[in-house]
């Protein structure tokens, strides 16, 4: 096992094997990292021993190309290099089994959030991450990131917020949740929201009344 130190005091954790998967966590990881000073990122491969020789000189050597390879990789699939342009990154190979070895290195390392990847297919296939995405779920201590991003899933267009809702919320600091428009014609039928100091005694106002669909 090879020994790694990290400095950072808030890290982020990116697992890299090398698929598909690991290019939307490696992108999703980087996009995080530029936009939080306070992080820095570490970038981790595991080799699985299951397969291999157990001489000691084969997984020195297996361990170093691992380690070239994760740069190569990093060069090669990040994207946008302004993301970590300037910035501290850890390359770090371990070995064993693998959703262990994340978890460990993230515990190792204090890491506040791991980013592992999906293939981000449909349907029932949607939610089987594959084994080692749901075990890093079951076991890290951190919060997960789960990066997809599967070009052939159609996902719609979110319409911004509506300006005038946002500074109604913003004057009233949430007691009014909507502009005097949507007050009226908001499309969600079913909606409550208000905002106060916990704890918070019940409050009737800016209810939408349920079992009603607004035009």
């Amino acid at each position: 096992m090879v020994a790694t130190v990290a400095s950072s005091s808030a890290p982020i954790v990116v697992p890299i094997n090398f698929d598909q998967p690991s290019v939307y966590a490696l992108r999703r990881g980087a996009e995080i990292f530029r936009r939080s000073p306070a992080f820095e990122l570490e970038v981790l491969h595991v080799v699985e021993r299951a397969g291999f020789s157990e001489v000691e000189s084969d997984w020195n050597e297996l361990v170093t190309r691992s380690a070239k390879k994760l740069q190569e990789f990093m060069r090669a699939k990040l994207g946008d290099p302004s993301a970590i342009a300037g910035r501290q990154v850890g390359f770090h190979v371990r070995t064993g089994n693998v959703a262990d070895e994340i978890v460990r290195f993230a515990d190792e390392v204090g890491a506040q959030l791991i980013v592992v990847g999906s293939h981000g297919r449909k349907g029932l296939a949607k939610k089987l991450l594959g084994s080692t995405s749901e075990k890093v779920l079951e076991l890290a201590h951190a919060s997960v990131v789960i990066a997809s991003g599967d070009p052939s899933a159609e996902v719609p267009a979110i319409e911004p917020p509506c300006p005038e809702c946002q500074s109604a919320r913003n004057a009233s600091r949430g007691q009014h949740w909507w502009c005097t428009r949507h007050a009226e014609t908001h499309a969600l039928g079913h909606s409550y929201s208000y905002r106060s100091e916990w704890p918070s005694e019940l409050h009737d106002s800016e209810v939408i009344p349920t079992g009603i669909d607004l035009p």
